[in-house]
């Protein structure tokens, strides 16, 4: 959601007149052009809840805030489940633990507990435990069909 801030300058100096970018909250005027993107990513989310969190409006930034972290954690249950895929067809079974994957970009965070099983020889879960009540647990995990097809899946709960 990077803007642009020549038409948020542009946008100030037209409200009113040329005067007005002097009696107007430049950064006021800036964090109201973040919010009036429609945020398509966890980065984008973070930066509109900065911005309610400027103009005071906290339980806004908040919820933005747990969104990008759910959006987040939806997308390292997701590298686990791509990773194990590559394992299982390397390997031709699937990772007996997590540390096998050598998974680098770890989430950064303590909102989240992480836990991988093998359930079988063609079977995992991994479950992404939220440490917050008002976010969602990810369940996913992999199966390999005798053919060798994979299905990964990934789910919040509830629901």
């Amino acid at each position: 959601m990077a803007f642009d801030l020549l038409p948020i300058i542009f946008a100030c100096t037209n409200l009113n007149g040329e005067a007005n970018i002097y009696s107007q909250d430049f950064t006021t005027a800036i964090y109201n052009q973040v919010l009036a993107q429609t945020p398509q990513t966890a980065a984008d989310l973070v930066e509109s809840g900065i911005a309610k969190s400027q103009l005071k409006n906290p339980r806004g930034a908040i919820a933005d805030f747990n969104q990008a972290r759910q959006i987040e954690t939806k997308i390292y249950v997701s590298s686990i489940n791509r990773y194990s895929q590559v394992y299982a067809l390397e390997q031709k079974v699937v990772a007996p633990n997590l540390e096998s994957l050598k998974i680098e970009d770890k989430p950064k965070n303590n909102t989240y507990t992480y836990a991988y099983q093998k359930i079988n020889q063609t079977t995992t879960l991994v479950t992404a435990l939220s440490t917050q009540n008002n976010l969602k647990t990810y369940i996913g995990g992999i199966t390999v069909s005798r053919d060798g097809t994979m299905t990964q899946v990934i789910t919040p709960f509830p629901p």
